[in-house]
């Protein structure tokens, strides 16, 4: 939608999307739940070889920064320059009609924003503080308690960022909607990730391209389990 609001081929937002978030996806320039736990498999391999050495979250932190710049001029460029110009210009119509933010929403983003700033301002005064059990022996955050509980860190945060909202919006009144919510959510992830969705969506994906394009689909015409 975003595409075609633009003027641009919303098939081209779709793969571009795709492509993006695929191969994009260990790269960015805020540390996620995915570094801690890749570091903790590294640590458990690493271990094997006996010598003490560690890998903590923030070891890829200047590969990730640098991926996100790479990985954004290729995929802008080719889209640009290959993907659209081949789709041609879009001439259908959609019925999806985009609805403008209204007053309330507004006002909860605005709230939301600023308890999620504090949240921010608060874990990270607490990090610098000199002597702060967040940090190692030696005053500093390489590695330390922080990085290892970054994940904890991250889930309290979006969980006041979503209650937040949700309270601003009159969406939740008690547990019962948190619950609710909470489990519409765990059940839209565990569909999503079933290894048969997900193999159709990509079949389907990858079929729907070469049509596009005009490249033979013979050779990705193969069955998943």
């Amino acid at each position: 939608m975003i595409y075609y609001t633009l003027g641009r081929h919303p098939v081209a937002g779709i793969i571009t999307g795709f492509v993006g978030a695929s191969s994009g996806y260990g790269t960015g320039i805020l540390i996620t739940s995915n570094e801690p736990m890749l570091a903790g498999i590294t640590n458990e391999a690493v271990a094997i070889l006996g010598d003490g050495r560690m890998v903590t979250a923030v070891d890829n932190y200047f590969f990730m920064v640098v991926g996100v710049l790479i990985v954004t001029l290729i995929a802008g460029t080719i889209t640009r320059k290959v993907t659209e110009p081949r789709l041609g210009t879009f001439e259908g119509t959609t019925t999806k009609e985009i609805k403008p933010v209204s007053s309330e929403e507004k006002r909860a983003l605005k709230i939301t924003g600023v308890v999620a700033l504090l949240y921010v301002v608060i874990i990270t005064t607490l990090a610098l503080f000199p002597g702060s059990p967040l940090q190692n022996e030696d005053g500093g955050l390489v590695p330390s308690p922080f990085l290892d509980g970054i994940v904890s860190f991250l889930l309290v945060f979006f969980i006041i960022v979503g209650l937040t909202y949700g309270f601003s919006m009159k969406k939740i009144s008690g547990t019962a909607d948190v619950m609710r919510y909470s489990g519409e959510a765990i059940a839209s992830v565990r569909t999503s990730l079933s290894s048969s969705s997900l193999s159709r969506s990509s079949r389907r994906f990858l079929i729907g391209q070469t049509s596009v394009f005009g490249w033979p689909s013979t050779v990705l015409n193969f069955s998943y389990p």
